[in-house]
């Protein structure tokens, strides 16, 4: 029996998320090994006579011809073997009573690798949500536009941007057809004077329908400077004829939606998944879905019930809406990222203690010890923290890497013993891991990340021989 090979490759794309998880595959196999011109004859070895270890570990095991007795071929496999990538690969072989040329194969393949996602997927959409709040313009240090100090290169937004794009860069390489990206920013309304009521206009807009291309993404962001139109002019921006960000997509031409309506966000999210499911059901089905929400503050603004704006209940309600993105659409992940969050102040309005229960997840409430305080968002898979740009960038990019191995399928491949040559292979799958037979390379496939159990036979006939393989996998965690 020729050695397994392991190697990672895209597959196909059907989401099935774990967390944490250690891979270990465990096949069971019994294969009759006969050369080509061998027929059914009176065999006189038992299988378990024709294997032998030899001084270096290794087990050297012999087929024979049914007719002459005699030896046809042999095959040598190593009990372990480490690959490049730290998986470890455990193959035992035994005969089975009176039987001959046939024998009980175990391949045990494992990896101590924890991985924040295991998703079997060829692709992934991913939904960015952006934090434009007038905050967004200050320093990364919180100075304000107005302040001694302030640079539009330290912005908060300008860091943002220049993440985004990385993170983009890397998700949308030159020649992608599977990832897509969508982009949908939000503020929130603050009350419009003399009359003191909050603003009407939209607390949130798409600013980057979905697409495949980088390029395109990168565009509907880059060119803005700012935010917020009162600090468009030349004196911020050195840019004289420019608008701003919420100028153009929020019809805000000051502050008047330079709130934080963070349910606003969660709400343009669903939207965008609604519109793929319709658009492009393939993708939404196949490929991997993500929502990426940042904020750069405490939500402090929500849709009261009859859909106007308030300033009650922000984090329940924030809370249901990313409950609600997730109900909707099953199989998502949602990561947050709080940038500059963790220096806000509780005194006197409790923003750093509301951006945590919008933003943080389970295990960051448990490993701060504040778990039995509800400091948490239950929808919230996975929370990242940032104080300044570098640290954002670095953020940005362990999600990418995310959900990089997330679209990375593992692939085990079984090739058929060099003295067996099947005539046909028929499969009858039982869950979906089974991948086919390439009858040029006599190789069965299988992809483990494809179910997290299953079991499948392959039956094939070789030379009127009937071999049976069946393959049991578990995904442990």
């Amino acid at each position: 029996m020729a050695h397994k090979r392991l190697s990672r490759k895209p597959m196909s794309l059907k989401e099935r998320g774990r967390r944490g998880l250690s891979l270990f595959l465990a096949m069971v196999m019994t294969l009759s090994l006969v050369q080509i011109g061998a027929f059914a004859g009176s065999g006189s070895h038992n299988s378990n006579e024709q294997i032998k270890q030899t001084n270096s570990g290794e087990f050297l095991y012999a087929t024979f011809d049914d007719e002459t007795g005699l030896q046809t071929g042999t095959e040598v496999t190593t009990p372990t073997k480490t690959t490049s990538d730290g998986v470890t690969l455990t193959k035992r072989i035994a005969g089975v009573p009176n039987e001959e040329n046939t024998f009980d194969i175990t391949l045990e393949v494992t990896t101590s690798e924890t991985l924040e996602e295991f998703t079997e997927v060829g692709g992934a959409n991913v939904v960015l949500v952006f934090d434009v709040s007038t905050s967004m313009d200050d320093t990364t240090d919180g100075k304000s536009p107005e302040q001694r100090g302030w640079s539009l290169s330290d912005t908060r937004w300008t860091a943002l941007k220049e993440a985004a794009s990385a993170f983009i860069d890397s998700l949308l390489p030159a020649g992608n057809t599977k990832n897509q990206v969508s982009i949908v920013i939000y503020g929130g309304s603050n009350p419009v004077y003399p009359f003191g009521s909050y603003y009407s206009g939209p607390n949130w807009a798409v600013l980057c329908d979905w697409t495949t291309s980088g390029i395109y993404a990168k565009s509907t962001y880059e060119s803005y400077a700012v935010v917020c139109e009162d600090y468009a002019g030349y004196r911020y921006t050195g840019q004289g004829d420019q608008h701003s960000l919420r100028y153009d997509y929020l019809n805000d031409p000051s502050t008047n939606c330079g709130a934080t309506n963070c349910q606003a966000g969660f709400r343009g999210a669903i939207s965008q998944w609604n519109d793929l499911l319709i658009s492009d059901p393939t993708s939404y089905a196949d490929n991997g879905k993500y929502t990426i929400f940042m904020s750069d503050g405490a939500a402090n603004r929500s849709y009261s019930n009859h859909n106007g704006i308030s300033s009650d209940s922000v984090v329940s309600r924030t809370q249901a809406e990313a409950t609600n993105l997730k109900s909707v659409h099953s199989g998502m992940t949602l990561y947050t990222i709080g940038f500059g969050t963790e220096n806000l102040s509780d005194y006197p309005d409790y923003e750093r203690t509301t951006a945590r229960k919008v933003l943080w997840d389970k295990d960051t409430a448990k490993n701060n010890n504040l778990y039995e305080y509800g400091y948490y968002n239950p929808a919230v898979d996975q929370y990242f923290s940032a104080s300044n740009s570098s640290e954002l960038k670095i953020q940005f990019e362990n999600i990418v890497k995310r959900i990089e191995v997330a679209t990375e399928a593992w692939r085990v491949t079984d090739p058929i013993s060099g003295v067996m040559i099947p005539d046909s292979v028929t499969c009858s799958e039982f869950g979906t891991a089974y991948l086919g037979y390439d009858q040029k390379t006599s190789t069965i496939n299988w992809n483990l990340l494809k179910d997290n159990t299953f079991t499948h036979r392959t039956e094939s006939t070789s030379n009127g021989k009937i071999t049976l393989t069946t393959l049991t996998a578990l995904l442990t965690g």
